[in-house]
């Protein structure tokens, strides 16, 4: 239960933080709630790289082990 407080307090001290982000960088609210709704609409083509290179590197290293015993 501790764990799960600790988890919340600081999913809501990001969402503050990003949303004083985007006040600063001159978003409206409906703007900046549409963005932290839809993060994946918001991203821009490197980010995108970025999350498919850590998303590899989670499970590229399963699949060529199971690959490995196959064989």
């Amino acid at each position: 239960m501790k764990v799960l407080g600790i988890f919340l307090s600081v999913y809501l001290l990001n969402l503050g933080f990003v949303y004083i982000v985007d006040m600063m960088a001159g978003l409206k609210f409906s703007r900046s709630l549409k963005n932290m709704a839809e993060p994946f609409l918001s991203m821009t083509f490197p980010e995108y790289v970025i999350v498919i290179i850590l998303l590899s590197m989670m499970f590229v290293p399963y699949i060529v082990s199971y690959f490995k015993q196959r064989k």
